[in-house]
């Protein structure tokens, strides 16, 4: 048996020592950075489902739920001005059935709550505070459904508040590789 002296020893463990507290200290950050990845991403889940939630939750599914029931209502009409005429003369006559029937049943203040909350969703995926996935699966459809919709009351309101932002964000998130502002034009 080959036995080491006490320099020896002392000398081996010098220069094992740093490679040790090395390899620890790679092995712990990538660890770190793993939790820290997970956490982030339990976050994005976290404030990703309080939007799905508020989704199907009073006060925003009874506003949905009206519009719904607009939309029904409204159908003759709606069909009737999307398929008369010039692609000029149905954009004409969509809006103006659009704007008047919102006008005249006070919803208002429904299409410009679902408009900011939209807003909000589409602002929380392209910041990647939300997770985006689950957005696309969840809740995208529904957003672009709105804004296909009422964008004629977007379109005027961007015009009454001379604010081209306004809706801005859920268009493009509505309609991903358009312009901006092009539902207006």
């Amino acid at each position: 048996m080959n036995s080491l002296t006490w320099a020896e020893a002392k000398v081996r463990i010098e220069v094992i020592t740093p490679i040790i507290t090395t390899v620890a200290l790679v092995v712990g950050g990538i660890y770190g950075l793993v939790e820290y990845r997970d956490h982030q991403r339990e976050q994005r889940l976290e404030k990703t489902f309080g939007y799905v939630e508020r989704f199907s939750s009073p006060p925003i599914s009874d506003m949905r739920l009206r519009l719904a029931a607009f939309w029904v209502e409204h159908d003759d009409a709606i069909v009737n001005a999307l398929t008369t005429g010039s692609p000029n003369a149905r954009a004409v006559a969509f809006h103006r059935v659009i704007m008047e029937n919102i006008a005249e049943e006070k919803l208002e203040a429904e299409v410009e709550a679902l408009l900011a909350y939209y807003e909000q969703v589409a602002q929380c995926t392209k910041l990647a505070l939300c997770d985006s996935d689950t957005i696309d699966a969840m809740l995208k459809g529904y957003a672009a459904e709105f804004f296909h919709q009422f964008y004629p009351y977007v379109c005027d309101v961007r015009t009454r508040w001379r604010d081209d932002s306004m809706g801005a964000e859920l268009e493009l998130f509505a309609n991903p590789g358009s312009a901006p502002n092009a539902a207006c034009q």
